[in-house]
């Protein structure tokens, strides 16, 4: 299998990923909660890319994510949205346990999977929103949780015959503007240089984006 390197991230099957972008396809972006793949999103969603019914906070699918788990419901949905669209996608991070699934199910499918340090997921998790309790435990099993998503992932992507993306988010704020312009010139994007510029300037800062 074919490997290339970009800044910031790296892609696998890039020929095959350079096919489908030029036909109807879909994409889907996944990763560790709390991991950064709203940045990505918000990367994608300020080009005007169609990224579903979306929140303005995490820009994940609503429709998508509500019937995450029913997979009749989600062919209904993807059916809809392909006789609708020749290019849409979605972002659920939970995403990350179905990829054998949807590599099947989907049309054309290109994966974008963001991987952040996991002691920053643990930080993010224990501050903001302390599910795994508090103290040592809180943070070891805030910890374990993106140790989780990656493990799987990684097992995942030995099977998975689509092109993904692996995109590196703490190499994104080292290097905002060679990260955007490799990123959408390798999804067959075209952007102006202010707009790249404008959507370099907000990934390369902490917390959410909004689109105005």
């Amino acid at each position: 299998m074919e490997i290339i390197q970009k800044t910031g991230f790296t892609i696998f099957r890039p020929r095959l990923l350079q096919q489908r972008i030029n036909t109807k396809h879909t994409t889907v972006i996944a990763g560790s909660s709390r991991g950064g793949t709203s940045v990505i999103a918000y990367a994608l969603a300020r080009t005007g890319f169609n990224l579903g019914q979306t929140n303005d906070i995490n820009h994940e699918d609503t429709e998508i994510l509500k019937v995450f788990r029913n997979k009749s419901a989600l062919r209904t949905i993807f059916n809809e949205r392909n006789a609708a669209y020749d290019v849409w996608g979605f972002k659920v991070p939970e995403s990350t346990y179905y990829f054998d699934w949807l590599d099947i199910q989907l049309r054309n499918p290109i994966f974008i999977y963001v991987v952040r340090n996991p002691a920053s997921i643990a930080r993010s998790i224990f501050q903001r929103h302390p599910v795994y309790g508090k103290g040592l435990d809180g943070y070891v099993n805030s910890f374990e949780h993106g140790l989780r998503y990656y493990s799987y992932f990684a097992e995942t992507l030995r099977r998975m015959q689509s092109p993904t993306l692996i995109i590196e988010h703490e190499a994104i704020v080292h290097n905002p503007i060679d990260f955007c312009q490799n990123f959408y010139t390798s999804l067959g994007i075209e952007i102006n240089s202010d707009l790249l510029s404008d959507i370099a300037q907000n990934i390369s800062t902490p917390g959410y984006k909004k689109i105005k």
